[in-house]
């Protein structure tokens, strides 16, 4: 069994873009933390008032950048995406 996280990156009355990409990616770095085995990202075109996450795949990449044992997972593009991990030297599925 796989436990993880659905995340929308919101965007919330008085505050910027840049305060909610922080407050989620500190997020994301908790659920790593955590021991949670998997991040999905919403896929939210054209809904700026509820959420900054119009780009599901450049999220992931910048969540894998900053994670090691996560899957990343955009809610609907992508789903044969992968990247190198190059630290272990073998691929690591992003979706």
């Amino acid at each position: 069994m796989e436990f993880g996280m659905f995340h929308e990156f919101p965007s919330l009355p008085g505050r910027t873009e840049g305060e909610a990409f922080d407050e989620a990616m500190e997020q994301v770095d908790a659920a790593e933390r955590l021991g949670l085995d998997v991040m999905w990202l919403a896929e939210l075109h054209f809904e700026p008032r509820r959420s900054v996450l119009s780009a599901p795949l450049s999220i992931a990449s910048a969540i894998a950048a900053r994670t090691r044992r996560m899957k990343i997972g955009p809610s609907r593009c992508c789903r044969f995406v992968t990247r190198c991990d190059w630290r272990r030297r073998r691929p690591r599925s992003i979706s």
